[in-house]
């Protein structure tokens, strides 16, 4: 809502010959509403949603994803080399974002195993750094295990992702499964988890913090 509201304050000045290069991580056919409305007045835009983490906006190597006509990427590619250290051009306008949603779902989905399995691990009598220790010299291991999983352990969450922002992302993919009237389990499951999360007053905290909830669940913490 905030990016319409601020591409209709363009629209009501002359765009002619000007361009919009959105970076946040938004709904698809938003973006290409917006994209057809610029083109039609004579500007351009671009859907840029990023991924890393905030060192990686410090550093300037982020990843972006684009959407929106070829030629207007390859006009703006230097834009993007200042901040990104990879530069992907997807497609079409609103395909950006499809990219950027799918891959928020997975790393948002990876938070929801750990945070299930690791509680249970310590219920049932078991160090879960020794879990951690051994998925991390096997083939379960990833940059995403590595990163959340000893938040989980030690109960410190530094934030990375919020997880109110997460909670925005599944439910944008939501809408779309809704939209093209397909089956959503996994992701329905993980909706869940934000509900209680939500219900906890914990949205502000990092996407690790999903552990507080299944904990409670489990009879582990208040």
């Amino acid at each position: 809502p905030e990016v319409e509201d601020l591409v209709g304050g363009f629209l009501k000045t002359d765009v002619t010959g000007k361009a919009v290069i959105d970076l946040s991580t938004s709904l698809p056919f938003s973006t290409k509403g917006l994209h057809d409305r610029m083109r039609e007045v004579g500007g351009d835009f671009l859907d840029a949603p990023l991924s890393g983490g905030p060192q990686n906006a410090t550093d300037g190597t982020l990843n972006v994803m684009v959407g929106g006509e070829k030629d207007v990427f390859e006009k703006h590619r230097p834009i993007f080399e200042t901040f990104a250290t990879n530069v992907f051009y997807i497609g079409e306008s609103g395909s950006g974002n499809i990219i950027k949603l799918a891959t928020n779902f997975l790393a948002i989905q990876y938070n929801v195993l750990y945070a299930e399995i690791l509680p249970l691990v310590e219920k049932l009598g078991v160090d879960p750094q020794i879990l951690f220790d051994i998925v991390s010299v096997s083939g379960a291991n990833s940059k995403m295990f590595q990163l959340f999983a000893p938040k989980m352990i030690k109960r410190e969450f530094p934030i990375s992702f919020q997880l109110n922002l997460a909670a925005k992302d599944l439910n944008y993919l939501k809408q779309i499964f809704e939209n093209n009237e397909l089956p959503s389990t996994m992701l329905d499951a993980s909706l869940e988890l934000f509900e209680e999360a939500k219900s906890m007053g914990i949205m502000e905290g990092d996407t690790g913090e999903l552990v507080r909830v299944v904990r409670k669940r489990y009879g582990m913490e208040p």
